[in-house]
């Protein structure tokens, strides 16, 4: 007996497969316009393919357009239309479409990652790609600015898959998330003080970051001195309110990029990720951080972002002659060895050759991706917080983060999928945040964590938390 994808029932879990089909109609019964919400792991794309099966029984021949974030996210679900067979399916990153005028059209559009979409620059989706039926598909809707609502213009929810189902029913890892602080040294500890204070003192000229940022703009600090200094000199003030604006936003900047990068928090990622040496993903929103923890990583890591600088790197060539006199003189000049194969003779030699950004990325991937590379970290920056799925990550570590629960959501994500090993023990996933207690740091960690605090597991130092995964990895 198959399922709707032609899978084999003796492969999958079938009360999972049940579950799936079973929010696939809830949506079809709904008009065939909505989002499924569905906790990380527990299979999103398979429902999208559902989907695509389910309307082609209704429209044979349907064409159906995937849209998605990122090109990883592309080559997988492209790499699994393949192994379905599914026809008439194209799969675009957002970018294609939205920031170009071209007119697609479609039966059905499937959005994957569909709260991303509210962003000006990407809403436009909906205009320029017409369809019948609509698929959202994401881990949660919320948005830190509330435009879940011009989401669910397009594609109100139709079905939730939580978390806490999920885990309950064995469809994803039951996880461990620890929260591990970081102090400072007495030095970083008196300079993050001054950052603090000059950060206070411009933030109690506005009141709140949303006002101080808007004044950036000329234009916005004279509406903002005519509210607040009406008897001042409106083109003097405006401009002095624009200056503090400006500093007050720098400021809060060199915060950030001081509380990202600490040296500590590099030091305790390193202990923890030689400690216990399983497969690894780490999180930071910076690139230097990424970079920085490669390099003390050595040649087990590898980095994945956007900053990446292309490199030289030295390549083995090869080329065949039918004479060993026409071998030996190409060997010379490419300072190369010759080898003998039947009936001709093989040069090969070093050269190096200059790689770009895609192909370093792609590089990386493909490293951490297979067991038989020494990379068994990848260090990152934003750019894997969604879709990059590889279930047998066993650890990951958060450096640094903003107050949205949605992004934390997706990193623990990506130790949540469910992984049985070759011995039949099934993975334990570990997440754990680092983060400088009694700062601005544990307040974005606090409040990305408002939907999942119940169970998060608080330590204090590295060997602390080093004992507490050590007991928890024999058990």
């Amino acid at each position: 007996m198959k399922t709707l994808l032609g899978v084999s029932v003796n492969k999958i879990d079938t009360y999972k497969y049940v579950r799936q089909l079973r929010s696939v109609i809830k949506w079809i019964q709904s008009g065939a316009r909505g989002t499924i919400v569905a906790a990380t792991g527990f299979g999103k794309s398979f429902l999208g393919f559902l989907a695509i099966k389910k309307l082609d029984k209704l429209k044979p021949g349907a064409t159906t357009i995937i849209i998605v974030p990122t090109i990883p996210l592309k080559e997988q679900w492209e790499s699994q239309i393949i192994d379905l067979r599914l026809p008439n399916v194209s799969v675009y990153v957002v970018n294609t479409i939205a920031l170009k005028d071209i007119h697609y059209k479609c039966d059905l559009l499937i959005v994957d990652e569909v709260h991303l979409m509210a962003a000006e620059q990407f809403s436009r989706i909906f205009h320029l790609v017409k369809y019948t039926w609509i698929l959202g598909l994401t881990a949660t809707l919320k948005r830190m600015d509330g435009k879940e609502v011009f989401i669910k213009s397009y594609a109100p929810v139709v079905d939730s898959i939580s978390q806490k189902e999920a885990i309950e029913n064995g469809w994803i890892s039951d996880y461990i998330e620890i929260n591990l602080q970081v102090p400072l040294m007495r030095a970083e500890t008196e300079q993050l003080a001054a950052l603090d204070k000059t950060v206070s003192y411009y933030m109690s000229k506005f009141g709140n970051f949303g006002a101080m940022q808007s004044c950036m703009s000329l234009d916005n600090a004279k509406t903002y001195a005519r509210q607040h200094y009406p008897s001042a000199h409106q083109d003097t003030k405006s401009k002095e309110i624009q200056k503090w604006s400006i500093l007050g936003n720098r400021s809060v900047q060199a915060r950030k990029e001081f509380l990202y990068n600490t040296e500590r928090k590099v030091d305790a990622a390193v202990e923890l990720i030689k400690e216990f040496d399983l497969k690894t993903i780490t999180f930071s929103q910076s690139t230097a951080f990424a970079d920085t923890l490669r390099s003390k990583l050595g040649d087990i890591a590898t980095a994945y972002h956007s900053n990446i600088e292309s490199e030289y790197q030295e390549i083995t060539k090869k080329k065949k002659y039918k004479t060993k006199k026409a071998a030996d003189k190409f060997a010379l000049s490419k300072k190369g060895k010759v080898s003998p194969l039947v009936d001709e003779f093989e040069v090969k030699w070093k050269e190096l050759k200059k790689f770009g950004v895609k192909s370093l990325k792609d590089q990386s991937i493909s490293k951490f991706k297979d067991n038989r590379s020494k990379v068994s970290v990848i260090c990152t920056a934003r750019a894997l917080d969604q879709g990059f799925d590889v279930a047998d990550t066993e650890l990951g570590i958060d450096a640094s983060r903003t107050s949205n629960p949605t992004q934390h959501q997706q990193r623990v994500g990506r130790t949540a999928r469910n992984f049985t090993y070759k011995n039949g023990t099934k993975k334990r996933g570990v997440f754990i945040n680092l983060y400088i207690p009694n700062s601005a740091d544990e307040r974005w960690l606090r409040n990305c964590q408002v939907d999942c605090e119940d169970r998060v597991i608080q330590m204090y130092s590295v060997s602390e938390c080093v004992e507490f995964i050590t007991k928890l990895l024999k058990s």
